[in-house]
């Protein structure tokens, strides 16, 4: 495999040898819990392939997508695709699209429903979008300092500075003598904005997945 350069991060900043040392913390069990053996699995922004090896592991027909060729470097999938998910259009559909990350809180209204409409673009009728967003409770409390290694890694958050529901973090990651940051722009988005994005896509909410609401499952409007 030609794996990426030391020190070289994605389009988004995201620092790909700490990604490659991340690991799942769960969410392989919440997509398996949703999805029936075997089903076919569009994964949107996948990254180094985290959570795309456990699903391939457990049977599922997995399209994995990401716009970062040194992330894709690291994916052992043959049906990898370099791309924008904005503008994504395979011509093929899918049992399920995934979009985690918390893409669903990106700032920019019109990313979040492009992004949404990639998601029903590439979904069979009866088909469902599985998505994960940041906890609500979190975003609006959360203060510097140690938020945990529930992935492997010791995780820090240096520096919050809210703008009404627009929120600009610092998170920092600690793996022996190795340190990595990234600083990004989030938004808390409430039930009626998250309501509305939906529609504007062509979509609807299905049901959450956990009691955080941090994960929820949406279909097609026309789905019965």
């Amino acid at each position: 495999m030609d794996l990426p350069k030391p020190n070289t991060t994605a389009p988004d900043g995201s620092p790909i040898k700490l990604y490659r040392l991340l690991k799942p913390a769960g969410e392989p069990e919440i997509i398996q819990s949703v999805l029936r053996p075997g089903s076919s699995i569009l994964e949107l922004g996948c990254g180094v392939g985290r959570i795309t090896q456990p699903l391939l592991e457990a049977g599922y027909d997995v399209v994995p997508v990401d716009n970062s060729p040194e992330m894709l470097k690291t994916v052992a999938c043959d049906k990898k695709v370099q791309a924008d998910i904005e503008t994504l259009k395979l011509g093929k559909e899918f049992d399920a699209a995934l979009l985690m990350s918390h893409f669903i809180n990106v700032p920019d209204d019109a990313l979040r429903t492009e992004m949404l409409e990639t998601c029903r673009r590439h979904l069979a009728p009866d088909g469902v979008v599985i998505v994960q967003r940041h906890d609500p409770l979190w975003l609006a409390n959360a203060a510097v300092g140690f938020l945990g290694d529930r992935a492997g890694v010791p995780t820090y958050l240096d520096h919050v500075e809210r703008r009404g529901k627009e929120i600009d973090m610092t998170i920092r990651w600690e793996a022996g003598d190795q340190t990595w940051t990234q600083s990004f722009a989030t938004r808390n988005i409430n039930g009626e904005e998250l309501d509305r994005a939906l529609q504007s896509a062509g979509l609807k909410f299905d049901r959450w997945l956990d009691l955080k609401e941090t994960w929820f499952t949406a279909r097609r409007k026309s789905s019965r």
